[in-house]
């Protein structure tokens, strides 16, 4: 089932919505804790809020990694190659 799938059953089913947001909460706090330790790192600026900032990257790369698979025909890249160009472009090695 595709996360497009998902989505839209979330909007009508509060059982499948319920589930889904246990799941995307724990990624949105893992992306939040990596904003905090790059912040510490000095690799990105400090920002007081890191949970709108989590939000806002869980915006970009959740939709974005399924476009780019939908979309991007031979040039779509599995969810290790995002995972690292994600690293890439946030400054991890």
């Amino acid at each position: 089932m595709s996360i497009e799938v998902v989505a839209i059953q979330s909007m009508v089913e509060p059982e499948i919505r319920k589930t889904m947001l246990v799941y995307f909460e724990r990624i949105r706090s893992a992306l939040e804790q990596k904003i905090i330790l790059l912040m510490s790192k000095g690799k990105i600026k400090k920002n007081k809020n890191t949970e709108q900032l989590s939000v806002a990257l869980f915006g970009l790369v959740i939709p974005g990694f399924t476009v780019q698979s939908v979309f991007m025909d031979e040039k779509a890249i599995d969810s290790a190659k995002y995972v690292q160009a994600l690293n890439l472009l946030i400054g991890n090695k």
